[in-house]
């Protein structure tokens, strides 16, 4: 009916509105000597349709609990991870600081090197130009 053109739809849908609400003379009459078969169908059918309800009630409250449970331990692991990489960022900070103070200090034990390696070179030249020069030795000779 929603595929009709224009208004053609909605008139369908009034006509059988109207059709559906006025009495069918063409049904036949309802035997009484089965009703009481239909109410025990009826009856049956209810009780049926009762513990339907009761368990889906109880495997919806199940799946509500669990539900809640997996929200929890998920809200749980978000704020856990978030710590973690908080404390984490802060570390890799800290490290990064401390990082460039040996940098600093390298700087400085680098130039402490150089200079002793000057000072080495100066005391090989000192030994050299010493060696070079014969210094009377301050105890005597031992006798031949």
């Amino acid at each position: 009916p929603h595929l009709l053109v224009g208004g053609q739809g909605k008139q369908w849908y009034q006509r059988r509105v109207r059709a559906e609400s006025q009495p069918c003379h063409n049904l036949p009459p309802i035997n009484p000597l089965i009703m009481p078969e239909m109410a025990k169908r009826v009856e049956r059918t209810s009780k049926d349709l009762t513990m339907m309800l009761a368990w889906l009630e109880k495997e919806m409250q199940g799946m509500s609990a669990h539900t809640i449970q997996f929200v929890d331990a998920h809200s749980r692991a978000v704020d856990d991870i978030s710590e973690t990489t908080d404390r984490s960022v802060k570390e890799m900070y800290s490290l990064l600081s401390k990082a460039s103070t040996i940098q600093k200090d390298l700087v400085k034990v680098e130039m402490m090197s150089s200079h002793l390696k000057s000072i080495n070179k100066y005391l090989e030249r000192l030994d050299n130009t010493l060696g070079a020069v014969k210094v009377p030795s301050a105890t005597p000779a031992p006798p031949k």
